[in-house]
């Protein structure tokens, strides 16, 4: 038998194939099957979040049809109920009045009804908070807290004997409203597949739709100049794609270097006409999909603009190094991005903050920090004690580098060609400033240090300082780079490399623990990032001159909500 392969909590298969999972009509499904992915005849199928316990692979009986859409649910009972229905007791059940005392087992009344209530299409009867009867009482696994079952009353159940999927008219008892045949045309596992159904079961993270049909937007179609930049009002509101995802109204963005390279263009990365720009970005939780269980709607977030597809099952995500996995896409590169009204994004690129941090230094804060956060901590390892030389001071990787740095213990070292960042870089904790227009800092390095150099250098500039780099590195040290801003070619002696025990590294972005991290920090009131300037969007292109000057001391903004 084929089988299929559940993928974790609250995560959503989006790229699965007919003719491997859901195998020839009439062929079982078995619980505990493992889903084999293919490229062809691909199709969406939502998985919510799992409570404790397992999947009941549908339970249907052997032989039904699984139809495309259907959607996995959750149970609450322990593992191996993998048991297929009794149809013995589907029989008795339809000659019998469907009611039951308070306690007794209702397993043939639920039979293969599924996620906790029968259906007929309609949710006027249904209690959706897990309780029914004038007692309130939430209802035990498989067993009834009710006098009565009804068309629509909610109910726990037991896996193997109730477990997921829908009710049919042929399994009601007498007494008990038919159920509509449009509704249980198809055995949907724990979610109604008519369009007039198609919501969360869970009220408390309802999907919030219709939204407006258009929005504002800063646009490219075409690479090119500033020229280019557009701001538009006949963007479409992106939609929930699936039910791992959320929509943000975004409050602020922020530009990067890599904006820049966007305008420019970058080989390999195409984009479509009125292509949203812009990768960072903070707001509030608009709307949430169906299987969103750490963010609610109003909740005010950062978005992680690392985006990758939660599906894969490669060796990367699964170790959790999600920057690696060869579906890895950043939001304004590879995804439409955050200077709009609205961006969805799958939940786990959400962390939620508190109110006493402004929409600027959020929308500041995601991918400089979350990018310095890796190179420092996850690949240079920076020590307390180590001497560590930052380039470029006054960019938002570099001094989301210093502010990490001190915050372990380093020695930060930094260069600039601007005494003014220099010394407002001094003021920020930098240890001692080089200004490289004075000469090569790599020399003052060695000079200041008497020649033993650097423990770790952070070099995001390429080629105009790779040489300079080097000279300043020392013995065991560590050099990890995550652009090339000058230019992609540079030079490098092996013969210095390996008789001096150098480790050279690149970095890029960050992985989901290192997001949640850094976005702990932010709660903590740590690594706030310094902001240079907030532009309202309607002057998008003025934020994008002031970044191209070179003259920012830390973040530009954009401000989107209040224009």
């Amino acid at each position: 038998m084929a089988s299929f392969q559940v993928p974790p909590l609250g995560e959503s298969i989006v790229e699965a194939t007919v003719s491997r999972w859901l195998k020839n009509v009439g062929d079982t499904v078995a619980a505990g099957d493992t889903l084999v992915e293919l490229e062809t005849d691909k199709i969406t199928v939502e998985v919510p979040a799992l409570e404790a316990g397992t999947l009941s692979a549908q339970n249907k009986s052997e032989g039904d049809v699984v139809n495309v859409g259907d959607v996995l649910g959750e149970v609450t009972a322990g593992a191996g109920a993998q048991a297929a229905p009794d149809k013995s007791a589907d029989k008795a059940s339809s000659e019998s009045p469907a009611a039951a005392s308070s306690g007794d087992d209702i397993a043939n009344l639920l039979q293969p009804a599924g996620h906790g209530r029968f259906d007929d299409g309609f949710t006027e009867r249904g209690n959706l908070e897990g309780r029914h009867g004038s007692d309130g009482t939430v209802g035990c696994v498989g067993r009834s807290t009710a006098a009565r079952r009804e068309v629509g009353d909610y109910a726990k159940y037991r896996v193997g004997t109730g477990g997921f999927g829908r009710v049919n008219a042929d399994q009601l008892g007498p007494g008990v409203p038919p159920v509509s045949p449009r509704a249980h045309r198809r055995s949907c596992v724990g979610r109604a597949v008519d369009a007039s159904r198609r919501q969360s079961l869970r009220p408390s993270r309802p999907v919030v739709d219709p939204m407006p049909m258009n929005m504002r937007a800063l646009t490219i179609s075409a690479h090119g100049d500033l020229s280019q930049l557009e701001l538009r009002d006949d963007v479409s509101v992106p939609q929930l794609s699936n039910a791992n995802a959320v929509r943000i109204r975004v409050h602020a963005a922020a530009l990067n270097r890599l904006d820049l390279w966007v305008l420019g263009g970058i080989p390999g990365v195409r984009i479509t006409p009125k292509w949203v720009v812009g990768s960072d970005g903070a707001g509030v939780v608009e709307a949430v999909g169906s299987a969103v269980q750490n963010v609610r709607i109003g909740e005010r977030v950062i978005i992680n603009p690392g985006v990758v597809d939660r599906s894969c099952r490669c060796e990367y995500c699964q170790a959790g190094d999600q920057p690696l996995c060869l579906t890895y896409g950043v939001l304004g590169e590879h995804h439409p991005g955050t200077i709009a009204e609205y961006v969805v994004v799958p939940s786990e690129n959400v962390e939620q903050i508190p109110d006493n941090i402004s929409w600027a230094q959020a929308a500041a804060f995601p991918l400089a920090t979350l990018t310095a956060w890796r190179m420092v901590t996850t690949r240079a390892r920076v020590q307390a004690g180590d001497d560590v030389l930052i380039w470029g001071i006054g960019g938002g990787v570099a001094l989301a580098a210093l502010q990490i740095c001190k915050t372990i213990g380093a020695t930060v070292w930094v260069t600039s060609g601007s005494d003014e960042k220099l010394a407002r870089a001094t003021a920020l904790g930098a240890d001692h400033v080089l200004n490289h227009r004075a000469g090569d800092a790599g020399k003052q390095v060695r000079l200041a240090t008497n020649k033993r150099g650097m423990d770790v250098v952070i070099d995001s500039v390429g080629e105009a300082t790779w040489t300079q780099s080097l000279i300043a590195l020392g013995k065991r040290g560590r050099l990890v780079t995550c652009g090339g801003t000058s230019g992609p070619m540079v030079h490098t002696d092996v013969r210095r490399m390996f008789w001096n025990q150098w480790t050279l590294m690149g970095s890029t972005m960050g992985s989901d623990s290192e997001f949640a991290a850094i976005a702990q920090q932010l709660r903590n009131g740590e690594l706030l990032p310094p902001v240079d300037s907030v532009f309202p969007l309607a002057d998008g292109r003025a934020a994008y001159e002031r970044l191209s000057s070179g003259e920012q001391f830390g973040k530009v903004v954009v401000d989107i909500a209040s224009a």
